[in-house]
């Protein structure tokens, strides 16, 4: 992001992107989850008006928090298609829900608290056979959708 905000230290971006401004007009400020900030955590779940709601974790403060899950879970299976060649999602294994811890190392899905803690369905979905996880090496991020590769080997058989 420093071409983005190249005045804005990389330790203080948080600072700008949780705001109510950037909120509204800044996309990426949604996703925005600064791992090196745990302190700032709280401020992540107050604040980021997409992600922590995506992910369930406003649980209490949002009043379609069970809808939501209970929605999530009526899905068949959930298929996650991620690989370490992604260049735009940082990290790449977050595309299984996977995170940076405060060392900037990657903590596996199975130990997010989103996952422990079942918050929208993710675990249950695991548990009962509903998750497959694809880590599929030498694809590039604008190359997902159009891959044929990925498509006939992982994905086909989930339309058949």
């Amino acid at each position: 992001f420093q071409w983005l905000f190249p005045h804005v230290l990389r330790d203080d971006l948080y600072k700008l992107l949780y705001t109510t401004d950037a909120q509204e007009h800044i996309s990426v400020a949604g996703y925005w989850k600064d791992p090196r900030q745990p302190t700032e955590y709280p401020l992540y779940l107050k604040m980021c008006t997409f992600l922590p709601v995506l992910n369930n974790l406003t649980i209490g403060g949002n009043p379609k928090s069970e809808q939501w899950k209970a929605n999530f879970l009526e899905v068949d299976h959930m298929i996650l298609v991620g690989g370490p060649n992604d260049d735009v999602i940082t990290p790449w294994q977050s595309a299984f829900y996977g995170f940076y811890n405060e060392d900037l190392k990657v903590v596996d899905t199975k130990d997010q608290i989103l996952y422990k803690n079942d918050y929208f369905g993710l675990k249950t979905l695991d548990d009962t056979n509903r998750l497959t996880i694809y880590d599929i090496p030498h694809v590039f991020h604008t190359h997902w959708p159009t891959n044929a590769t990925v498509f006939d080997n992982y994905l086909l058989q989930w339309f058949t």
